[in-house]
């Protein structure tokens, strides 16, 4: 495989079509160039990785990538030249005032999440561009939407992660810790040659199940606790994401309890996730049945998230989201209660947003996992 990648070689995703997408969306919001530095945004339009460079998308259709002499003679190897011109540069705002002049530009877009510092220097060699616009939206929504080909990535990431875990459950025993827990994991996604962890996995067990994000120890697996595990793989820059929790011997009756609440809230969300509902409305259908089994304020977070190239990424399922889902969309559906001191149940699916539903991606059973050894 080489540096551009089987996500560049999809039927369906010809970075040509992308680019050319989102130069018609800079052409309507008046632009007449977007610089795009973030390597996520710059993959995903190019098809190349690179720790350095610049792309530069103009509103005429056309678009120039600027790479160093590390990533040049890969770049013009990998990068197509109906998406993109590859050229060499040395210092990318010179080369950036250059483009400017040609092209007289005076309005200029660029992303967020952009260091304020390369932002400076860039408006530093532009000084005839008097409006630079915050434009990272048009990518983040094309980004949201995944094609057919990013489906079936995220499809295989899925069922490499639900691999991952089956095999590292078999090998859980008491007296082991978090951290030996996560060992296994990590050797497992290496093993079934997935790229690696799509996020540090969470292993926690007994009251630190209660943090939603905690951080791993080396606390022991004692008899009576929950174990709850959160792990993700990255498959050809693609990420998957998933929750589950296992009882080490017979559960107490309240983490039973709190399981069959959160089980029953996520079945539900599950039901009301299609195109045309906000993450508001679908974020709803499990909060409101948590609260009224009465564990509402141990529900704090979101219902869901966007995944693909990023572990979080648009659309969001939470109480402040009016983003509407569409077809092809991928997101979480992730209740979860958590009692201080006690513990806590989360079970996480990925699901494809349908026109009449949904595609559930996560095959890991949701039935209760008992540890006995």
């Amino acid at each position: 495989m080489t540096n551009r990648s089987r996500v560049a070689q999809g039927a369906d995703l010809e970075p040509a079509q992308r680019i050319g997408r989102l130069s018609r969306r800079i052409a309507k919001a008046g632009l007449d160039a977007l610089l795009v530095v973030h390597p996520v945004n710059r993959f995903y339009l190019t098809g190349f990785r690179s720790t350095e460079g610049l792309l530069v998308v103009h509103g005429d259709g056309k678009a120039e990538f600027l790479a160093d002499f590390r990533y040049v003679e890969m770049a013009r190897k990998d990068i197509d030249p109906a998406a993109a011109r590859v050229r060499l540069f040395q210092d990318a705002p010179r080369s950036l005032g250059a483009m400017a002049k040609r092209g007289k530009w005076k309005r200029v877009g660029f992303e967020g999440s952009i260091p304020v510092a390369q932002l400076h220097r860039f408006k530093k060699a532009l000084p005839g561009v008097g409006w630079w616009v915050e434009s990272e939206k048009p990518i983040l929504d094309l980004r949201a939407r995944k094609s057919r080909f990013e489906q079936s990535l995220i499809r295989r990431a899925a069922r490499l992660g639900d691999e991952a875990f089956k095999r590292t459950v078999a090998e859980i025993e008491l007296g082991m810790t978090e951290w030996d827990v996560r060992r296994i994991l990590r050797g497992w996604i290496d093993r079934l040659d997935a790229e690696g962890e799509s996020f540090g996995c969470i292993v926690s067990v007994g009251s630190n199940a209660s943090k939603p994000h905690a951080h791993v120890t080396r606390r022991p697996l004692r008899r009576g606790q929950v174990l709850l595990i959160d792990m993700g793989v990255v498959l050809d820059g693609y990420c998957s994401d998933m929750t589950r929790v296992a009882f080490l011997g017979k559960p107490s009756a309240t983490m039973r309890k709190i399981y069959d609440i959160v089980h029953d809230a996520q079945l539900r969300a599950l039901d009301a996730v299609r195109a045309g509902r906000t993450g508001r409305q679908v974020d709803a259908v499990a909060r409101r049945y948590v609260e009224r089994k009465g564990y509402g304020k141990y529900f704090g977070h979101g219902l869901g998230h966007g995944v693909g190239l990023e572990i979080h990424e648009a659309p969001r399922l939470a109480k402040e989201s009016g983003e509407v889902l569409e077809p092809g969309m991928i997101v979480t559906v992730e209740p979860g209660i958590y009692l201080p001191g006690v513990g806590g149940v989360r079970i996480e699916d990925m699901v494809i947003v349908r026109r009449d539903g949904c595609e559930i991606l996560t095959q890991t059973p949701k039935d209760p996992i008992v540890l006995e050894g």
